[in-house]
């Protein structure tokens, strides 16, 4: 069985009106693969409509070292391929207004995300999730 890896995470909303940087994020259960993740934040300031969020994996720069030390040994062919965890789409549905919104990866080509990096996400149209 896979065991799970417990990474700390931060998230930064960007509205129209502020930006509330490095908003922390517990994942009580640890992170596997082939699973959604869902998680509640609140806000006590109004930062108007949401445009844009951050997500960053925040772990220290040892942590960095050890992920791609396994990476390394667990290759199965000849070309490295550093792989992370992958960020596809985050769903958002704000609490008061029930406006549901998706945003996407700025970089459709690098949808992984490793230890010590940051992702930029933005609105995109595709259908969201109910």
């Amino acid at each position: 069985m896979e065991k799970p890896i417990e990474p700390t995470f931060t998230m930064t909303l960007l509205g129209t009106k502020e930006e509330i940087k490095k908003i922390p994020i517990t994942l009580g259960e640890g992170i596997t693969s082939n699973k959604t993740y869902s998680l509640l934040i609140t806000l006590d300031k109004d930062i108007g409509e949401l445009i844009m969020l951050k997500f960053k994996w925040e772990n220290s720069a040892v942590w960095a070292n050890v992920w791609n030390t396994v990476q390394t040994i667990m290759l199965w062919d000849t070309e490295p391929h550093y792989a992370g965890l992958i960020l596809k789409t985050i769903w958002v549905k704000a609490g008061e207004t029930q406006q549901r919104m998706t945003f996407c990866p700025d970089n459709v080509d690098d949808l992984q995300l490793h230890p010590t990096q940051e992702k930029v996400f933005v609105k995109c149209d595709l259908k969201s999730k109910d």
